[in-house]
């Protein structure tokens, strides 16, 4: 996503690189109709003109939303990477959890006997944080 938008980026440097040639080809054909009007080519000069303009804008307008949006989707990947990358272990443990308990119960005597597993899980869990964390046993 982000080779993406440095490709647009330079296309959009090397669109602004020819903007000079761009304008120099308006300020042409604006001269040639201004210097002859009556010309029998003046309505294809400005047909060519309104084109030009047209494309140019179009161009520009194109590129410059393109780099946007791929701006936006990058900074969003990036966002949904780091989101992921921080619950991921946490769904592996909630995924191991289920396949040590296995699937719930109707009946209750297997509830409350699931139950306790959950909560002996959960004091081995807290057991070996609190000696991660402050090196007790």
């Amino acid at each position: 996503m982000r080779a993406q938008a440095e490709h647009n980026k330079a296309f959009l440097d090397d669109l602004e690189q020819n903007a000079v040639k761009v304008q120099g080809a308006k300020e042409s054909l604006s001269g040639l109709l201004k210097k002859y009007p009556d010309s029998p080519e003046a309505r294809n000069w400005k047909r060519m003109l309104e084109d030009l303009n047209s494309r140019w804008a179009h161009a520009k307008h194109v590129t410059e939303e393109r780099q946007q949006k791929l701006e936006k989707s990058a900074n969003e990947l990036a966002s949904f990477q780091e989101a992921e990358g921080q619950l991921r272990p946490w769904l592996m443990e909630k995924e191991l959890m289920m396949s040590v308990l296995g699937p719930l119960s109707i009946d209750p005597n297997m509830l409350n006997a699931q139950k306790q597993q959950v909560q002996v899980s959960q004091a081995k869990v807290l057991a070996s944080a609190f000696v991660c964390l402050f090196g007790w046993s």
